[in-house]
């Protein structure tokens, strides 16, 4: 969900074409809700409690097993595609997404994400785990589920490197009806945090938020770097709406100013377009 961009936890509508909700710091646009989102938490650096967000001003929480939302505007969707981030917990497993066949995450699990510890894995696809991640840093992961072409594909990228990670497979069988986020499942150390949520009934790809640009102007200068640097000085007055935390470590620290910096002065500030 979101913390740092435009809000945190409002799910995307489903659209031809992929689409960003604009999220506030609140979890009321996931129209499907239960009694187990109550565990979970918005907020952001101007909170009196903060905690660590990927884009925007607020990130979605869960303190515990059984803390998330639910997003019911799927309709038995054959092709579906999220994205979303999650900071990774320090130890244990936990299933961060889940699809299923009904409404209110009922109905049979279509597919879902889980962090082993290690890994990313996708119970009920025909994807591979992907493995090689590490607990405590923020990761985006992008998946597809296509039934009519009998694929699924998973993109995965954070801690700070570049490089998307891919896992292809076949599809989870049944229709996306409901898509839950947050800590559903599972035996992870301390507090799930998850953000930036879009999803889309389009096979072209959401994509990753580009690291570093905090006025989403789809290029990185000094001027991103002033406002990162601003940020650690006084997070409460001078947070970012865009995306500030360039190495993906969960904190907005002077490092994260001067790799923008670097960036721009070394002439790669242009966003990448996966």
């Amino acid at each position: 969900m979101k913390t740092v961009t435009t809000s945190i936890l409002a799910a995307a509508v489903l659209m031809a074409l992929p689409y960003a909700s604009a999220e506030a710091c609140n979890n009321s646009a996931w129209n499907g809700n239960t009694s187990a989102a109550n565990s979970t938490t918005p907020a952001g650096p101007a909170s009196a409690t903060p905690q660590r967000r990927y884009g925007g001003l607020c990130s979605l929480q869960a303190a515990a097993s059984g803390g998330f939302v639910t997003d019911n505007t799927p309709s038995s969707e054959a092709l579906y595609q999220a994205r979303f981030y999650v900071f990774t917990p320090a130890g244990g497993t936990a299933q961060v997404f889940r699809t299923t066949t009904a409404n209110a995450n009922g109905g049979t699990q279509v597919f879902a994400v889980e962090f082993t510890g290690t890994s990313f894995t996708f119970p009920g696809s025909g994807a591979a785990a992907i493995t090689g991640i590490q607990a405590g840093r923020w990761y985006g992961v992008e998946v597809t589920n296509n039934t009519t072409a009998n694929t699924f594909a998973a993109r995965v990228r954070g801690a700070g490197n570049n490089t998307v990670l891919t896992s292809n497979g076949t599809a989870a069988a049944g229709s996306v009806t409901s898509a839950s986020l947050g800590f559903i499942s599972g035996t992870a150390t301390g507090a799930v945090v998850v953000d930036d949520f879009e999803s889309t009934r389009s096979a072209t790809s959401i994509g990753f938020l580009c690291k570093g640009d905090t006025n989403a102007d789809g290029v990185r200068t000094v001027a991103d770097a002033g406002r990162i640097r601003n940020e650690f000085l006084n997070p409460t007055l001078a947070a970012t709406t865009g995306q500030p935390d360039f190495n993906e470590d969960g904190a907005v620290t002077i490092a994260d100013a001067g790799l923008v910096q670097t960036l721009f002065l070394s002439g790669q500030g242009a966003c990448p377009t996966s």
